[in-house]
């Protein structure tokens, strides 16, 4: 992802990291809750995200 993104925009738009996900978490209306996007993934004190 980030290789492709080197010649497509500006080297402070790549993104830092990718995560994905099989599914997001949405309201019943069907919006992604775009707080609850990280929650459980990342842990602010090592830095770090899980693997799975």
């Amino acid at each position: 992802m980030q290789a492709y993104c080197v010649d497509k925009i500006a080297k402070y738009k790549i993104p830092s990291y990718v995560l994905f996900v099989d599914s997001y978490p949405t309201t019943a209306s069907g919006k992604i809750q775009k707080y609850k996007l990280g929650a459980g993934h990342y842990h602010p004190g090592t830095g770090r995200f899980n693997e799975n």
